[in-house]
């Protein structure tokens, strides 16, 4: 079984909801005023299977640019970035949920249980996510479940800091404060943080007039 044949079978479900394969990367997406909606089949290729893994996210344009212009020169901030990307299996409280396809068996398996994954979760996350105040709550709220659905505090400090100065957050200077302990504790490269204190004073001084 080969990647291309699970991508385009796993991805059957994604077209008749508006969404179209980008024709790279396993990536479907969706547009709508202000952003896009991705939903991501990874794959890997072994000799005897297809290993796929699924993730969902979202780019809000005014954000990503807001971000790039003033960190510019960090890969992660790329004109393709997403504000949000996790995985199936974060959103399902695990560390990963992955599908080995072999045959058409497993693939149709694969199939119903990524649809009942996207009736039950995933398309309540994806279009929860187009709205500000409700990706506010998802960066900037610090429960167990939120927590580790982010893969980097670098990025999830950035992007939440921005969402919270949207929304006009009433303890934004607090989460500065909460912010800047996650980074001292992972210990980022100064490079990072330098662009991090950049940030915040562009956001200090950020007006929508």
């Amino acid at each position: 079984m080969m990647e291309a044949e699970v991508i385009s079978q796993l991805g059957a479900f994604c077209t008749t909801d508006g969404f179209k394969f980008s024709g790279a990367n396993g990536q479907f997406t969706r547009h709508f005023p202000g952003g896009v909606q991705s939903i991501i089949i990874s794959t890997t290729q072994y000799e005897h299977d297809v290993v796929a893994e699924i993730h969902l996210g979202i780019r809000l344009v005014r954000i990503e640019n807001m971000i790039y212009n003033v960190t510019k020169g960090l890969k992660e901030f790329e004109s393709n970035s997403h504000t949000i990307l996790t995985s199936m299996g974060r959103l399902l409280g695990k560390r990963f949920h992955r599908y080995t396809c072999q045959n058409e068996a497993d693939l149709f398996h694969a199939k119903v249980s990524i649809e009942e994954f996207m009736n039950d979760h995933g398309w309540y996350f994806l279009n929860q996510i187009t709205d500000l105040s409700q990706l506010h709550g998802l960066f900037n709220t610090f429960s167990e479940y939120n927590n580790q659905l982010f893969y980097n505090d670098y990025i999830r400090a950035i992007k939440g800091l921005t969402i919270a100065r949207l929304v006009d957050y009433k303890s934004y200077h607090e989460l500065i404060g909460t912010y800047e302990t996650l980074l001292e504790r992972a210990n980022y490269p100064e490079s990072y943080r330098s662009s991090y204190d950049a940030l915040t004073l562009f956001l200090e001084n950020y007006s929508e007039n």
